[in-house]
């Protein structure tokens, strides 16, 4: 039984260490300061949405994008005069939910929408230019490493006198 116990307890720590190398080895803080940032950046995409966007679409629709909405079903006890579709008498989702009446938020899944296409967009130039960024020191680093030998055009070392083709 000692011996069974000693065994666990072996087996135990070093799952216990492989967890700390794992976590020190620098992803999980990578991972972690990814998701936080992620989030900030969500959070400004949002505000730009909320308060810049969705005002200039009201001005066209005259309405708020959250506002826009459906009534497709009634309640039996609606205390004001329920209509379904566009035409209802509620001016918002909550008056509707107030009354009882299942709505059909369009405008809420609009302007997720935005707010969806704009942090993919942000985020693709994010990667394109990163991306332009790194290719462009690598092949600098390659441009001053090799060089074209002069009998075959074959890339060689920079210091060789002849490449590993002649």
């Amino acid at each position: 039984v000692k011996r069974g116990v000693a065994k666990t307890l072996r087996a135990s720590l070093s799952v216990g260490e492989a967890f700390a190398a794992f976590v020190n080895r620098g992803n999980v803080v990578d991972l972690a300061v990814g998701i936080v940032v992620g989030a900030a950046f969500t959070a400004i995409v949002n505000s730009f949405v909320n308060d810049l966007i969705t005002p200039v679409i009201g001005l066209a629709t005259q309405r708020n994008l959250a506002n826009l909405f459906l009534v497709i079903h009634c309640a039996a006890n609606a205390t004001l005069a329920c209509k379904r579709g566009t035409n209802h008498p509620y001016g918002t989702v909550l008056q509707a939910a107030t009354d009882g009446a299942a709505t059909w938020n369009y405008g809420n899944f609009i302007q997720t929408v935005i707010n969806f296409l704009l942090v993919a967009m942000a985020m693709f130039l994010v990667v394109q230019i990163y991306t332009n960024t790194f290719l462009k020191i690598t092949k600098k680093q390659e441009e001053e490493t090799t060089k074209v030998c002069e009998a075959c055009q074959e890339h060689c070392h920079i210091k060789a006198w002849k490449c590993k083709w002649c």
